[in-house]
């Protein structure tokens, strides 16, 4: 179900955090959450610091909800969602829990069941379409809690088939949507989405920001993107984080004696037969970024012209990979393929 909707350009987080600098792999966030839990870090009490991180956002987002449908998942993303499940009923509201099947939970989300079972005995998690859909119909919120950032593959079965069917209730109804850590489809590593991806209105996301929810249709599907570092803020870069730029930012002066070749080399590499828009306006924004020379290398016959209104261009035209060679070399930095 796709969003149609203004996206906010920046994440922002309920307490200044330095954990917003960085956008990181799902591996480097995996890879955080495992050394905390060696520390000592109770691996529960994370997960309802972080339930109660999305709770307190929803309940900020939408106050006057008291409908509340949660979609559960059999995995530890799913015990999240129990732990916003068990504080909506503490708070008073109607919570019903929405499956493709009864999970059978293990490590933190049993407990995280269990405390729910212990705070109302009869709820239990609903699996038939019927209800399923009068649920959907009904709810002021959905908090989808299926998938955690893990999924890389394509969704499929029973799964597949309930994503389907709430697909299409949340299409003709006026609930929003609250995503737990991500919205479930997307893959957090690269921003692309599986066709069933339910679009958020807002997306928690905890300890750290990951590449997919600030790039491609991550970016539409996260809806606002609040992060909740639980106080164990990801600070430093790892292998393929990103750093973030936030709000308005500014080159730094130009020193007096410095010249073009002082700034960095961008070579763009783009522009086949009969299509040099793209490698122009790539060009034009690497210039107004700031580069120092803006080398393209594109089909033969755009070579005379590409750099028409743009002189400080330099054209190359190539003809094959092989005369590339000579402009790498000179290059700081590459654009393949706009």
């Amino acid at each position: 179900m796709a969003a149609d909707r203004r996206i906010p350009p920046t994440v922002r987080c309920r307490e200044p955090s330095p954990a917003l600098q960085w956008a990181h792999t799902v591996e480097a966030v995996v890879a955080h959450e495992q050394a905390l839990f060696a520390e000592g870090v109770d691996a529960y009490g994370l997960m309802v610091q972080a339930g109660t991180a999305a709770f307190d956002e929803m309940r900020e987002r939408w106050p006057a909800a008291r409908r509340v449908a949660v979609l559960v998942g059999p995995g530890q993303n799913g015990g999240d969602g129990l732990v916003v499940a068990r504080l909506a009923r503490e708070a008073g509201l109607s919570v019903d829990l929405l499956g493709w099947k009864r999970p059978e939970f293990t490590q933190g989300a049993a407990r995280a069941w269990q405390a729910l079972r212990e705070r109302d005995a009869d709820i239990d998690v609903m699996v038939e379409p019927d209800d399923v859909r009068d649920s959907l119909a009904s709810a002021d919120v959905v908090v989808d809690s299926l998938f955690g950032i893990g999924l890389s593959r394509r969704i499929e079965g029973a799964a597949a088939d309930f994503m389907r069917r709430v697909g299409e209730c949340l299409a003709h109804s006026p609930a929003a949507v609250l995503a737990v850590d991500a919205p479930s489809g997307l893959d957090c590593n690269t921003g692309t989405v599986d066709p069933l991806t339910l679009s958020a209105d807002l997306t928690v996301t905890f300890l750290g920001i990951k590449r997919g929810q600030v790039t491609g249709a991550g970016v539409t599907y996260c809806g606002e993107r609040v992060l909740a570092d639980l106080g164990y803020p990801m600070t430093e870069a790892a292998p393929g984080s990103a750093r973030l730029l936030h709000g308005n930012w500014s080159l730094a002066p130009r020193r007096p004696g410095g010249h073009k070749g002082s700034y960095g080399t961008v070579l763009v590499v783009a522009g086949n037969l009969g299509m040099p828009g793209a490698a122009r306006l790539a060009s034009e924004a690497a210039l107004r970024l700031g580069a120092g020379k803006v080398i393209v290398a594109t089909h033969p016959d755009h070579s005379a012209t590409l750099n028409i209104g743009r002189p400080e261009l330099i054209v190359h035209g190539v003809a094959s990979g092989d005369e590339l060679s000579g402009l790498l070399e000179q290059s700081t930095a590459v654009v393949v393929g706009p």
